[in-house]
């Protein structure tokens, strides 16, 4: 499919439209169930464009505007810490790949999996405000 070294088959391309149109579908579906109450009635919110945080927040895409320490600081309180995940320095400083770095992210997603059972003070699990953090 798609070879670079072959002539293209339209067979193949429509495939991929059909494919792309699917996950574009799956996408507006899952936006529309999680935000659907927040977005603003306008045809352009799918259509593939992208916008500055204050013209996403207008459209209702975006809950607020600022950086992850402070909003998750202001959310979670004070104490709130942020671990830095990266490679391990080898030998001559350089980050070593593989290995290393499977560590880092599994010790990270760890710690990530503690959190989901946490509360913060109000009562709300603190997964659910982060999720929005990241959509």
């Amino acid at each position: 499919m798609l070879d670079p070294f072959q002539p293209e088959k339209e067979n193949d391309i429509e495939f991929l439209k059909g494919l792309q149109l699917e996950i574009h579908d799956v996408f507006i579906g899952m936006v529309k169930a999680q935000r659907g109450h927040l977005l603003a009635d306008t045809p352009d919110i799918f259509s593939g464009l992208f916008w500055t945080g204050t013209r996403g927040q207008e459209l209702g895409l975006v809950d607020s505007l600022g950086d992850m320490r402070g909003e998750l600081k202001k959310r979670f309180g004070a104490k709130t810490q942020l671990q830095l995940v990266s490679a391990s320095r080898g030998l001559f400083g350089r980050r070593q790949p593989g290995a290393s770095l499977a560590t880092g992210m599994a010790e990270a997603l760890h710690g990530v999996s503690r959190f989901r059972t946490c509360r913060s003070g109000g009562g709300k699990s603190i997964m659910g405000p982060l999720r929005a953090l990241t959509v």
